[in-house]
């Protein structure tokens, strides 16, 4: 895993959070390209309180629980879709989430 990601995500969240806090939540479907952007950046799987911190990074927005509730959401509905490329490590519920395999992806396992 880039260990640079990691770095990045943690030192954005802590940098912003001050007024950020007023701005509104992201859409869903933005959301869910930022975590396809954050689970690439990482090497294609980490914990998803990874990409809460990626993507409070990337929009200056603190790391809540109201962005976190909305970004599980946006990835869960997602990953209900097995021609996503989303999809929980361990199962529904997990907190590791992973990009499928191309061979997932087009039915082939």
């Amino acid at each position: 895993m880039d260990s640079t990601f990691f770095r990045e995500a943690k030192v954005g969240t802590r940098q912003h959070q001050g007024h950020a806090a007023q701005r509104e939540l992201p859409p869903v479907e933005t959301l869910r390209d930022w975590i396809g952007e954050g689970l690439r950046a990482a090497g294609g799987e980490c914990h998803r309180s990874l990409i809460l911190s990626y993507i409070a990074s990337r929009t200056g927005l603190p790391a809540s629980r109201d962005l976190e509730t909305r970004m599980v959401r946006a990835f869960e509905m997602e990953a209900a879709d097995l021609a996503s490329p989303f999809e929980p490590r361990f199962g529904s519920g997990s907190h590791r989430w992973r990009l499928r395999s191309r061979e997932t992806q087009s039915g082939q396992v």
